[in-house]
């Protein structure tokens, strides 16, 4: 098996326990015991458990990518992309149980020298939906308004996890999305 093939199967392992069980109950005993793979083999494409960390966050943040790309349609403006960007990411979390934690959770625990972190590659997830619109905002930088969404998923994502009141957070949602909207002028 290539490295890269191994990498992946190991990444797999920690994604599948992480949103059963938590980023808590990631080992690297229990990752390679569900990868059938050798904690020599672990430490060949990994230098530690939160490196793998990094890597599983960076996955589940390719899986936001996708949802972007089914919630904002190809010449949508600025505040559609808006609410594109915030419905995707809304619809994405709650299609799977335990992800909003894991993405939080795993976020934190990465290494920032390891790649870029997870914020970086949100970021410049939310910055490419955003420029492809072709317009500028009006009150504030587009730089700084894809921030202010990473800003808002965040927070959103915390009080739904400690409320868990979904109809509390849907409102949430909506009435962010209206004040971004708004804030950029769209």
């Amino acid at each position: 098996m290539s490295s890269a093939e191994r990498r992946g199967q190991l990444v797999a392992a920690a994604r599948i326990i992480a949103l059963s069980e938590g980023v808590d109950a990631v080992t690297v005993r229990r990752v390679v015991t569900a990868a059938g793979a050798s904690i020599a083999s672990f430490h060949y494409v990994f230098d530690d458990k939160e490196e793998l960390l990094g890597a599983v966050s960076n996955e589940l943040l390719r899986g936001y990518e996708g949802a972007l790309s089914r919630h904002v349609p190809t010449g949508a403006g600025l505040g559609e992309a808006i609410q594109g960007v915030l419905t995707g990411y809304w619809q994405w979390v709650n299609e799977e149980p335990g992800l909003t934690r894991v993405i939080l959770d795993a976020a934190l625990s990465s290494k920032v020298d390891s790649g870029p972190s997870a914020v970086d590659v949100g970021h410049a997830l939310v910055l490419d939906v955003l420029r492809a619109t072709g317009e500028q905002p009006t009150q504030i930088s587009l730089d700084d308004l894809a921030h202010v969404i990473l800003v808002v998923i965040d927070g959103l994502s915390v009080i739904d996890l400690v409320t868990q009141d979904p109809t509390q957070s849907l409102r949430n949602l909506e009435n962010t999305t209206r004040a971004l909207v708004a804030l950029a002028g769209a």
